[in-house]
């Protein structure tokens, strides 16, 4: 059986600390995503697990330094 999806209603510092074992990437003023679920990248938005995700543009260099350093979404 699949992994469920939860939400918490957290602020996002908040969440990333609590999961403080995972290396989240931060994609947008309310979104951090976990890269080894980004299944499809395009120039604005990011897929995880079939689920959009927009790119803010502040966090657009950031992301794309990330990509072009690690295999994501292969």
């Amino acid at each position: 059986m699949g992994e469920a999806k939860r939400l918490i209603r957290m602020s996002l510092s908040a969440s990333v600390e609590f999961f403080n074992g995972i290396n989240w990437l931060r994609v947008h003023k309310s979104y951090s995503v976990n890269p080894e679920y980004i299944t499809k990248v395009s120039s604005e938005n990011i897929w995880v697990d079939g689920d959009k995700v927009p790119v803010g543009r502040f966090y657009m260099d950031d992301v794309d330094a990330f990509l072009q350093n690690n295999k994501v979404g292969e």
